[in-house]
């Protein structure tokens, strides 16, 4: 279980969600996230070149949301892979 925090028209909600993920060889993936309460939500990813942080895009009918997931730790430097 993960805790989760989205917004839907300008609600927000927090919860708690199952991940279940894959992870490419290429660094790409895909992951439903499947909340607590209301409908999963499928995503595909890719880690940026520098393994800094990744993109997401949903990919479920009639949902239009994307974003970047970034690294917090302040010793990354952001290498190459």
């Amino acid at each position: 279980m993960t805790v989760s925090t989205h917004a839907t028209n300008g609600v927000i909600s927090t919860g708690t969600a199952t991940v279940t993920y894959t992870v490419n060889a290429d660094f790409s993936g895909s992951a439903t996230f499947t909340p607590s309460a209301g409908p999963a939500a499928n995503f595909n990813w890719v880690v940026d070149s520098k393994g800094a942080g990744l993109f997401y895009i949903a990919t479920d009918p009639g949902k239009v949301v994307t974003g970047r997931v970034e690294r917090l730790d302040k010793d990354h430097k952001g290498e190459d892979h």
